[in-house]
């Protein structure tokens, strides 16, 4: 469970110390798949990345499993970020330098992870989203779909708990995001949860829960 309390956030190097989050309350649930709406400049990012620990915080408080974020601990919320959490983003942030096996590999590399024992669950999720093809390709030569099946597989190599998802519909076409929009569901039935950010009502309606943040708060929708 990620529990968030009395939440505020206050760029230090914004002269006008603007809120961009004025005392947000969000709870999330194991297995939740939520989405997060808001207009653009809303902080829809901004919660995302204190979520994912990305960020930290100017007041409040952050607990991942009941355990309360210390942010002064770096090296812990790095473990904690690396373990809990799997990245999907708009623009896919794959290395063009790499192969697509590499690429999906690359979060084990900063686990110090079992690349023998990680084989047989790079296979099984290359075959469930049908890259296996692509292993030894490199993003340069995939299509936008193809490149985010990869990073979908880049997002559950690691076995998070939940997975980020920022936008990640927007450089899809239209049959491409619904395809990306039912793996989802499917990655949420294995009891991963999805945290999605999205101003696309065609995309949030696939969540189970619809939140609207607005002037720095949350409301469900």
């Amino acid at each position: 469970m990620l529990l968030l309390r009395n939440i505020h956030k206050v760029y230090s190097e914004d002269p006008l110390k603007r809120s961009i989050l004025k005392g947000l309350d969000f709870t999330i649930n194991t297995g939740d798949f939520i989405s997060i709406k808001g207009a653009s400049g809303a902080g829809k990012s901004t919660l995302l990345n204190i979520i994912a620990l990305l960020d930290d915080i100017s007041d409040g408080e952050y607990y991942i499993n009941g355990d309360k974020v210390i942010y002064e601990h770096s090296n812990v919320l790095n473990d904690i970020r690396r373990t809990t959490f799997g990245f999907i983003f708009q623009n896919y942030n794959l290395l063009d330098n790499l192969s697509v096996r590499d690429n999906i590999l690359l979060p084990l590399y900063y686990l110090q992870g079992n690349f023998r024992n990680s084989q047989h669950k790079l296979l099984n999720l290359c075959s469930i989203l049908n890259i296996k093809c692509f292993l030894n390709s490199y993003p340069k030569t995939l299509s936008g779909g193809e490149k985010q099946r990869v990073a979908i597989a880049r997002a559950l190599i690691n076995n998070p708990s939940y997975i980020l998802a920022d936008e990640p519909t927007g450089a899809l076409d239209t049959t491409s995001a619904i395809e990306f929009m039912k793996l989802l569901i499917d990655i949420n039935k294995s009891g991963t949860g999805i945290i999605l950010v999205t101003h696309d009502d065609n995309v949030s309606k696939y969540a189970d829960k619809s939140f609207f943040l607005n002037d720095g708060m949350i409301m469900t929708l």
